[in-house]
């Protein structure tokens, strides 16, 4: 399994694989993953808003209907072993992400080939997962400090303060300077591709609400 996720000529797929790649990372001795593709662009916004749930893609690429139980979701993934249940889940989000990019390469082998992602995320200078790691994890200080810088000030517990509240210089100059750096750390966002013109229809984010109500009724 290492072998193959280091391996950066063997493309990674999934919805926000980042954050799965992270959870091995953390928990597996820096396990490290090259060539990860996000495919929560593909049908989105040009603003990177709307992300695609991998059921929508399912839907909209390959034609299935896949839900998402509550009772697999809802165990605690970070028990070792898994449950047979949640093994079983994880092997389908996986075949489902190499489905979906097979498909899409099979209509788009310029964009969507093995080589086409492999170039793709070279010229975008993907992370480590280590360096993904630590800018998360900086992130996450720098939130904790301007709240606390921000907590006992009028305009209350926010790491953006009140614009008509002016805040003691010291404090402006430190909260600015945090700011500055948590723009900068902020996460990749998932590359936006316009499917529609491959024959493909994701559906709305609405269609994932609207299953789990019928789901649950």
């Amino acid at each position: 399994l290492e072998a193959v996720l280091s391996d950066d000529t063997i493309i990674k797929a999934g919805v926000s694989i980042d954050d799965d790649m992270r959870q091995l990372y953390r928990h597996w001795g820096g396990l490290e993953a090259w060539s990860r593709f996000d495919l929560g662009g593909l049908g989105g916004s040009p603003n990177g808003k709307n992300t695609s749930s991998i059921k929508r893609l399912a839907k909209g690429i390959l034609g299935l209907d896949v839900g998402k139980r509550r009772s697999v979701t809802n165990r605690n993934w970070g028990k070792v072993p898994l449950e047979s249940k949640q093994l079983m889940y994880c092997a389908r989000d996986a075949w489902l992400g190499a489905a979906i990019v097979d498909a899409l390469a099979s209509k788009d082998p310029e964009t969507f080939s093995p080589e086409a992602l492999h170039s793709l995320l070279l010229r975008n200078s993907e992370r480590s997962i280590e360096q993904t790691h630590e800018r998360l994890q900086r992130r996450k200080v720098i939130k904790s400090q301007l709240r606390t810088l921000l907590q006992d000030q009028p305009s209350g517990c926010s790491k953006y303060p009140d614009p008509n509240h002016r805040l003691p210089p010291s404090i402006q100059s430190t909260v600015t300077e945090l700011q500055k750096e948590l723009r900068e750390l902020v996460p990749a966002k998932a590359p936006v591709f316009d499917v529609k013109p491959l024959g493909f229809t994701i559906p709305p984010p609405s269609s994932d609400i609207l299953q789990k109500n019928h789901t649950h009724t």
